[in-house]
C-alpha cells in the first residue's frame, strides 16, 4: 500500500465519520417521539458499556465500503437511502448477534430486546425507501444468515461447523453489496461480483476480528484461532485477501484507492498469539 493510498484513506474516513451523523439523524427522523429517538441513538449508534465487545458504535467499515462500491457504478442518487439502510441493518444484526452470544450486560438485556424490535421496524422502513426489487432480493438472501446463528446455538464448536456458520453469516454483507449492484443497475455480472466481494470481505474481516479477540484473551470458543490450525487460518485470510485485491482492481481507481488500506494486512508478520 502506497503512502498516497493511506493518506487519502485517512482523509476520507475522517470525513465519513462526520457524514455518518447525517445518516443517523435521517434514520432517527422516522421515529415519532423524542424519547424513543434518543433510546435508539444511545443503544445502536453510540458507544456504551452495554455491549462490552463493541468498542465503537456505529460500525464504520461496512458502510464505508458500501458507499465506495455504490459510487463506483452510479451518480449517488440513492446514497442517503442506501447508507441509512446499511447502518440500520448492520447495527440490528450486531445487536442480535450480541444477544445470542451473551455479549450484553445482564441488567440491560430487556432494554436491548425492546431496542431490537424498534430497530427491526426501522429496517423495514429503510428497505421500502429503496427500489421494490430490493425487498424481494433482501428477503430471499438474508434467510441463510439467520440459519448460521441457529447453527451456533445448537452446535458444539468445531472447525467444520465454524466455517459453515461464518459462510452463512457472510450473507449479511454479500446481501448489502448485492443491493448496491441492484440499485446501480450493474447487471447480472455486476451482481455476481458484488456478492462475491461482500461474502469474501465479511469472512476476511471476521477472521481478523477473531485474531484480535484471541490475542486479547477472549474465551469465546467460536473463534477461528481456537478451532483451526494457525497455518490454515493464515492461508484462508491470505486467499481472501488476494481475491479482494483482484476485485478491487475492477473499480474506478479513486474508489479502489480508498478500499486497499482495508485489506492491506501483512498476514505473514501478523501475530495474534
Amino acid at each position: 500500500m502506497s503512502e498516497e493510498d493511506l493518506y487519502q484513506f485517512q482523509k476520507e474516513i475522517t470525513a465519513f465519520q462526520s457524514e455518518i451523523d447525517y445518516y443517523i439523524e435521517d434514520i432517527l427522523s422516522e421515529i415519532d417521539r423524542k424519547e424513543k429517538r434518543e433510546y435508539i441513538r444511545s443503544l445502536a449508534f453510540s458507544s456504551s458499556d452495554i455491549f462490552p465487545k463493541r468498542n465503537y458504535k456505529p460500525m464504520l467499515t461496512f458502510p464505508f465500503i458500501t458507499k465506495q462500491l455504490y459510487l463506483s457504478h452510479s451518480n449517488g442518487e440513492l446514497l442517503s437511502e442506501l447508507m441509512s439502510f446499511t447502518l440500520t441493518f448492520i447495527e440490528y444484526y450486531d445487536i442480535v448477534d450480541d444477544l445470542i452470544d451473551g455479549d450484553v450486560i445482564d441488567s440491560y438485556k430487556k432494554n436491548v430486546l425492546i431496542g431490537k424490535e424498534l430497530l427491526q421496524s426501522l429496517l423495514v422502513q429503510q428497505l421500502t425507501r429503496l427500489e421494490d426489487s430490493v425487498i424481494d432480493y433482501y428477503c430471499r438472501n438474508i434467510m441463510p444468515m439467520w440459519g448460521g446463528d441457529m447453527e451456533e446455538l445448537r452446535s458444539k464448536p468445531s472447525r467444520k461447523r465454524y466455517l459453515e456458520i461464518v459462510g452463512k453469516q457472510a450473507n449479511i454483507f454479500s446481501t448489502i453489496a448485492g443491493i448496491v449492484s441492484i440499485i446501480s443497475e450493474s447487471g447480472e455480472f455486476g451482481l455476481e461480483k458484488a456478492e462475491k466481494f461482500g461474502d469474501v470481505y465479511f469472512k476476511f474481516d471476521q477472521f481478523i476480528l477473531d485474531g484480535e479477540q484471541y490475542k486479547a484473551g477472549d474465551p469465546d470458543p467460536w473463534n477461528a484461532w481456537n478451532l483451526l490450525p494457525e497455518e490454515e487460518v493464515r492461508e484462508l485470510i491470505s486467499g481472501w485477501q488476494e481475491t479482494l485485491e483482484i476485485l478491487v482492481t475492477d473499480l474506478p481507481e479513486k474508489r479502489a484507492q480508498l478500499l486497499r488500506p482495508l485489506i492491506a494486512i501483512d498476514i505473514e508478520s501478523w501475530n495474534p498469539s
